[in-house]
């Protein structure tokens, strides 16, 4: 159960770049156009704002590995499951989105 809670601790912390990120791309991309905003927003949740997530963890706050390490979970793992939930998750926005279409 403990490893669980840390799994979810480390992807809860990827949240705070990667929502940011891919708002922001979602906006560029659409140029501003709110109808056009939630075409490009699930690929960008999926892709590079995964990416610049794990970049910002990897640069920038790279002593959070070691607690994750001693808890017994590698980093491999780590990266792993960010990748299977958020790619869950932008299935699930995917399917929302055709569905309020």
């Amino acid at each position: 159960m403990r490893r669980i809670k840390l799994y979810y601790l480390f992807f809860s912390s990827t949240l705070k770049v990667n929502v940011p990120f891919s708002v922001l791309g979602s906006i560029l991309i659409s140029k501003g156009d709110w109808n056009m905003f939630f075409e490009p927003f699930p690929y960008m949740l999926g892709g590079p704002g995964i990416v610049a997530s794990l970049l910002y963890k990897e640069i920038l706050e790279k002593e959070a590995y070691y607690f994750y390490y001693n808890s017994g979970i590698p980093k491999r793992n780590l990266i792993i499951f960010v990748f299977a939930a958020y790619w869950f998750i932008l299935w699930i926005v995917k399917l929302c989105i055709i569905c309020l279409k």
